[in-house]
């Protein structure tokens, strides 16, 4: 009994050091080269962006249209709710169509936002611009880009941890459940680091823009950038060079033929299994 009892600590003990051992490959640098991961990074930054770049410009739109405090603090009211109605449309769209659609989606549409919240000075819209700059429809806006950002910034972490464990072999759930961990906490870290780049840079640059060449400029400049997040993702997001599940799996059965090889007598060689004729069918 004893001698079991050891036997199975000492097995235990094995399968926790090689585990930890994994678990310590896994680091900032490896989950930054997979693509998917990248680019949720950069997705992170640029809806961060989007939502600070805009206040700002707000403090410097009531302050044109001349507010009584009262009103411009009813039109922040609406940044909340927007938020709210876009948490309860997340998790519904995404079921519906998916991760992927919804953060494309949800950058277009800030992008169009901020076309017409300028008015935009670069496209050719309308020459009659009294709708454009009505303050109704900028607060309309506001709510409008609140419930965009939501379903942009709600979809990345998921499409993250989804990419990073399809790109990292697990041997069994308690490796799974292990590494699952570990990735959310350093991409969680990450997530965190790229919003603060955001954040800082949002502010200076609205500024700087509104001041140089004034409120149509400066929108347009956010419209582009979420323009071309969504068209480098359409190309990027899920394209052919992403499909990294079949490695692990590959990675794995090469390891058990090599020690199926180590184990035979020499001269001998493995008995092909179901999987490796499957393979050789192929």
């Amino acid at each position: 009994m004893d001698t079991n009892e050891d036997d199975s600590t000492g097995k235990d003990g094995l399968v926790s050091a090689s585990l930890e051992q994994s678990l310590e490959k896994i680091t900032y640098t490896r989950l930054l080269k997979i693509p998917r991961v990248a680019l949720g990074i950069v997705g992170n930054c640029v809806s961060i962006f989007s939502f600070v770049y805009m206040e700002p410009i707000l403090s410097f739109v009531w302050e044109t249209h001349k507010l009584s405090k009262s009103v411009i603090g009813a039109a922040w009211i609406l940044i909340p709710v927007g938020m709210l109605v876009g948490f309860v449309l997340s998790s519904f769209l995404a079921k519906r169509v998916g991760k992927r659609a919804v953060i494309i989606v949800a950058a277009l549409l800030i992008s169009l936002a901020y076309i017409l919240f300028g008015p935009s000075q670069v496209l050719p819209l309308p020459e009659d611009r009294v709708v454009l700059h009505s303050l109704k429809l900028r607060f309309f806006l506001v709510m409008f880009l609140c419930v965009a950002f939501i379903n942009f910034v709600a979809r990345l972490m998921p499409y993250m941890i989804e990419g990073a464990m399809e790109a990292l072999p697990c041997e069994d759930e308690a490796e799974r459940k292990a590494t699952l961990t570990r990735v959310t906490s350093l991409l969680a870290g990450l997530s965190g680091s790229a919003k603060g780049i955001g954040m800082v840079l949002a502010p200076v640059i609205s500024a700087e823009l509104y001041d140089r060449y004034g409120l149509g400029v400066s929108c347009d400049f956010s419209a582009f950038v979420h323009f071309i997040f969504a068209l480098v993702f359409v190309i990027c997001g899920d394209g052919p060079f992403l499909k990294q599940s079949q490695q692990p799996e590959e990675k794995l059965a090469t390891e058990d033929e090599e020690e199926q090889e180590m184990l035979l007598p020499t001269g001998e060689t493995p008995r092909p299994t179901a999987d490796t004729g499957a393979k050789k069918d192929c």
